[in-house]
């Protein structure tokens, strides 16, 4: 079951829209997330989509997902962290390399 809330424009004259809509995966019509599906209950996908009436662009949105989602954030870290130690061994502990992982995520996620 998905929990849908949204928000954004459109013009009629123009035919043109700008809305983000939100989407959740719900175990419930209650909407309250459930224990069935815990790995993505009430995780909230952002989705723009924007364009002509008649040929709608849809695109996520990665820097607001990953916002709204903070789990995403330390599930994402700790994957990049073993995915240093596989690649680089002992390597991996280096300060710059630390460094380096984690400037990229806070471009990901900010």
């Amino acid at each position: 079951m998905l929990r849908i809330d949204g928000k954004g424009n459109t013009h009629l004259v123009s035919e043109r829209l700008d809305f983000i809509i939100n989407t959740s995966v719900v175990a419930s019509s209650k909407g309250q997330g459930g224990k069935g599906i815990d790995d993505i209950a009430d995780l909230t996908v952002p989705v723009n989509v924007k364009g002509d009436w008649a040929k709608p662009t849809f695109a996520l949105d990665l820097k607001e997902l990953f916002k709204q989602n903070n789990e995403l954030e330390e599930k994402a870290k700790k994957e990049i962290d073993r995915g240093l130690e596989k690649l680089l061994g002992d390597n991996a502990k280096d300060d710059n390399i630390k460094k380096a992982a984690d400037k990229f995520l806070k471009g990901l996620f900010n």
